[in-house]
Formats: C-alpha cells, structure tokens, sequence
C-alpha cells in the first residue's frame, strides 16, 4: 500500500536568484496590479484587512500569495457575480496560504465565487475557503489543513497527477468533494461534514460527502459526520451518503468514522442514509472502519446497506453499529466480507457468522474517538491473517483502531499547533519480519 512515489511532495519549489517580497495593502481592485508585478519565485504578501475585486484575477507565472504572519487571515473578497480567482498560464508551482476567500454575493444554493487551479505543483494550505474550488489540468497538488465550508460550494480534482487532499474541514454542502483522477488521491485525517438543520439557510437534506471517480483512490483516517436537528421533513427523495464511487479503481479504505447523529428529529420515510456506496468500482480493500448510527435514525426506503461494494476484494475487520437497515451488501461479485461486527442492526446481509462475522455490541470505552474497552469482542478479533496485524504485531482488533494504519494519529493532525502536519504512509507490513514496518512521513509547513 501507498507505493506510488508522491511527486508532489518530493518536487522542489526552486527559487529565481531575483526573487522577491511584495507586500500590497488592503482595498478595492488591488490585488491583480500587484500580482502582476510578480515573476516566477515572487512572494507576494497580504497585511490583515479586505480585499476586494470586482474583475476576474489571473495569475500566470509560479509564486506564493500568502498572509503576513500565522495569525492574521487577510479576507479576498469576490464583489460582483461570475468573475474568478484563476491560476493558468506559465504557472507551475503555486502556494496559497493563510487566506480567507469568499464571496459578498453569497446565496444559500450559490458560493458566488470560484477558485479555479490549473497549475502542474499547487499548495493550497492553512485556508478559509467557501468557495467553489477547481482543480484542473495534469498536475500535482496538495490540499493541506484548509477550512472548505459553507453556501453550498464543493471542492472538485479532475486532473491526472498526484494529490495530498489532508487534514481539511470539508463541509460545502450537498456534494462536497469529487475526486475524479486517473492518478493517484491519498484523502487522509479529513473532517467531512454534512449537517441537516431545520434553521440552517443550505438545504442539505441530500448530501455526499465523498465522491470518488476513475483512477486509485486512498481513504484512510477521515470523520464523515452527518448531524440531523430540527423539524425537516425527510422524505423517499433524499438521500445521506458519506462516500460514493461512479468508476473503477478504488484502493483502500481503511480506518474511517462514519458517524450519523439523528438528534431530536424522528425520520419516517428518508430514503438512504449509507456511510459507503462502491458501484463498479474495483475494490482492494475496505477495513477497519466504524459506521455508527445514533438517535432516532430510518429504516431506509429502498433496503440499501450501510456498507454496499461491488468488484473483488476484502471487507474486514469492520464495524456496523445500531443501523436500522441491511449492514452489509454486494452484488455478487467476487468480494469477502469476513471477520467484521454487526451489531443493533436489522439485517446482517453479509455479515453473516459463517463467514467469521460477529453480531454482539463492540463494548466502547467512550464514544468520541471509540476506543474499547477492556472485555470488547472487537479486542484482537479481527482476521488472523499476519499481514492485517495491529502495529504491536498482535491480531488485528476489529474496527477504528485496529489494523496496520492508525486513526488518531492522522486524525491529531487537524489540532492547531505551530508544527509541522506530518502524515505517515505505511508501506504493507512484510509477512517474514513482522517487526520490520516500513513508514513515509510527509511534512508540510503549517506556514510558509
């Protein structure tokens, strides 16, 4: 696992012996007079304050637009409808960081501005962005510690290349993030929200937090939070998914949250609410993730499961709490289901004992990070096979933080701290040396 070389974060940004600091002040239209000052390797600065443009803003050559300093988030303002933030041309390395962006024409179903990236290295790092984000073309980029929220805006990858999508709180909407890639995504220690709120001006009583399309997908250590408040009328229409795929070529997913929260509001005909729908994809390995349901959730419309996957592979070592519906389905297609826990669930599916599968209550010690306690079924329950062990060499525990990859500690990397993210990338473990685990760190500044 994870051997493709990640070219975006072994490149190097290699600056001009002429390269300099531009600082711009605050105001009205004065951003793209001082973009084009720049020159390949220029860093252009802004100081605290707002920034506003009423003209589409093009930057065509490498160089980073940052804040001042860590703790001041200058605000780029779009103030007029169908102009964009544009990165093209001769632009080959692109860092953006520290900055809020947004829109002053902001509706409930519209972000009203779009930031649209095509360069061959980008870095997008430590952002507030409620806008729509697109990244094209055939590059690289990393998408690193960024706050993608609000009005409705979603985050799509539909370039070839490598990405590092880490670490960010994605809450936009109904469609969150698309990545649809013939190359390779690592989406790791993310924070997907989707939120359904009776006095909340988006309308997300239909949302998908993940949709993943064409090329190797790598999922691990992210929440995919659903939360329900409030009086909505939920009907057969709507529909909650937390990943859903369109293509072939699905990797891994491995050591996710999903967390649906009923809240007060009693649902009596909502159509799905599913944490994983994997339909024609090519499915390696989906392991070690807790899907947990709590409050008064639905008995889905159409018997989907909480877990649907198509194609050949693994499902292992999976948890599936207090669903009303199916826990686990397939279509027929050469994939196991074996060794997961089933449990408070309306139907087993295929998470049947003959296949390993356990159906009694996981035990939890708390019910945030959802360690377990000492006595659980899940404690060295998972699939015997040597190279699914638990990092301490010992039998795989069954669910979140079970398995070869750990949850929290890509998880941590989202606290506010003045050090670097650093996400290790385990390599398989060796089946003849245990002991022998193979890591990748990446580093990435938490500012520049």
């Amino acid at each position: 696992m994870f051997r493709t070389l990640l070219t975006i974060v072994l490149s190097i940004f290699v600056l001009t012996v002429h390269a300099k600091v531009i600082q711009v002040l605050p105001g009205h239209n004065t951003l793209q007079p001082a973009i084009d000052q720049l020159v390949n390797g220029d860093t252009l600065v802004l100081v605290d304050g707002t920034y506003t443009y009423d003209t589409s803003i093009t930057i065509d050559v490498s160089a980073t637009i940052r804040s001042i300093s860590p703790g001041i988030r200058p605000r780029v303002i779009q103030s007029q409808n169908n102009v964009t933030f544009t990165l093209s041309g001769s632009a080959t390395v692109a860092v953006f960081q520290g900055l809020d962006f947004s829109a002053a024409n902001a509706t409930a179903n519209d972000p009203g501005c779009t930031l649209s990236f095509s360069a061959l290295e980008l870095r997008l790092i430590d952002n507030v962005v409620k806008c729509h984000v697109q990244v094209t073309g055939s590059g690289n980029s990393v998408i690193v510690g960024n706050s993608l929220v609000g009005n409705n805006g979603q985050v799509t990858v539909s370039t070839n290349g490598h990405h590092l999508v880490a670490g960010n709180l994605i809450r936009t909407g109904n469609n969150s993030f698309h990545a649809s890639s013939g190359d390779v995504i690592y989406i790791i220690g993310n924070r997907f929200e989707c939120n359904s709120f009776s006095n909340q001006s988006v309308n997300a009583k239909s949302c998908t937090m993940l949709r993943l399309s064409n090329g190797p997908k790598y999922v691990v250590a992210n929440r995919f939070i659903h939360n329900v408040n409030g009086l909505l009328a939920f009907d057969a229409n709507d529909t909650i998914r937390a990943i859903t795929s369109s293509g072939s070529g699905i990797r891994n997913i491995q050591n996710n949250l999903f967390e649906f929260n009923g809240g007060d509001q009693f649902f009596s005909a909502a159509g799905i609410v599913q944490a994983i729908n994997l339909t024609g994809a090519t499915v390696n390995e989906i392991a070690n993730n807790l899907v947990i349901y709590k409050g008064a959730m639905p008995l889905p419309g159409n018997g989907d499961a909480a877990v649907y996957a198509e194609g050949v592979g693994r499902a292992t070592n999976n948890m599936v709490v207090d669903y009303a519906g199916t826990a686990m389905d397939s279509n027929g297609d050469i994939l196991e289901f074996v060794y997961n826990l089933c449990s408070g669930v309306g139907n087993l599916g295929l998470c049947t004992p003959d296949k390993n599968n356990l159906s009694t209550a996981p035990l939890f010690a708390e019910e945030m990070d959802y360690t377990l306690a000492s006595g659980s079924p899940a404690l060295n329950g998972g699939d015997p096979g040597l190279h699914l062990s638990d990092l301490d060499g010992s039998r795989s525990d069954i669910g979140l933080h079970g398995g070869r990859i750990g949850f929290l500690q890509y998880d941590q990397q989202r606290n506010i701290s003045d050090k670097p993210y650093i996400y290790p990338l385990f390599d398989e473990i060796n089946l003849s040396n245990l002991n022998a685990v193979e890591v990748k760190a990446i580093s990435i500044a938490r500012f520049k």
